[in-house]
């Protein structure tokens, strides 16, 4: 797994700014506040793609409430949904196989979120993040603690695809992310 975002000093556009000149992220620090910038107003669920519907279908696979936006047609090319999840919100560990190919790519485009591999510790997602996902790979994703979260999940072409869904992401998993974070914000 990768994940690769925008470099130090580059504002969404890619344009090179000092750090005097460029904007806190969501989710930075805003110095001498002690706030986080979160998602936040009436463009907040959903972000730039729309918060789409409840992720019912899915539900039994998430703790908390997750709202799904479909892209694509998944009979017609590649599938693309916006999933949003809303604050603490995360799915189960699930694995992505594949005989060749396949896997998921996430693209970040709103709030906070997490990620993590088994066995892994989990990395913090930001707008702008990527995140690959080869087929055979035991994960999940959503939101941080107080933060919505918002990520396009493209499911990779393959050959005899299919998902397993396995168990929750436990309370005191999750717990102990938060505690993590707030340690080394």
């Amino acid at each position: 797994m990768a994940v690769s975002s925008r470099s130090e000093g580059e504002d969404r556009y890619g344009q090179k700014h000092s750090h005097s000149q460029r904007e806190p992220a969501r989710g930075q620090q805003l110095r001498g506040t002690g706030k986080r910038l979160c998602r936040r107003g009436a463009d907040a669920n959903g972000g730039l793609f729309g918060l789409g519907k409840p992720n019912t279908a899915y539900a039994q696979y998430f703790t908390g409430e997750s709202f799904l936006n479909p892209l694509t047609d998944p009979t017609k090319t590649v599938f693309l949904a916006n999933v949003t999840f809303s604050p603490a919100c995360r799915n189960n560990w699930h694995i992505h196989h594949a005989k060749s190919g396949g896997g998921q790519l996430l693209l970040c485009t709103d709030g906070l979120g997490w990620y993590q591999e088994a066995g892994k510790p989990a990395q913090a997602l930001h707008p702008g993040d990527v995140v690959t996902i080869p087929a055979g790979v035991k994960h999940w994703h959503g939101a941080q603690k107080d933060c919505w979260f918002s990520h396009i999940a493209i499911e990779c072409p393959g050959e005899e695809t299919s998902k397993e869904w396995l168990e929750p992401v436990t309370d005191a998993e999750y717990a102990a992310l938060d505690a993590d974070c707030a340690q080394n914000p």
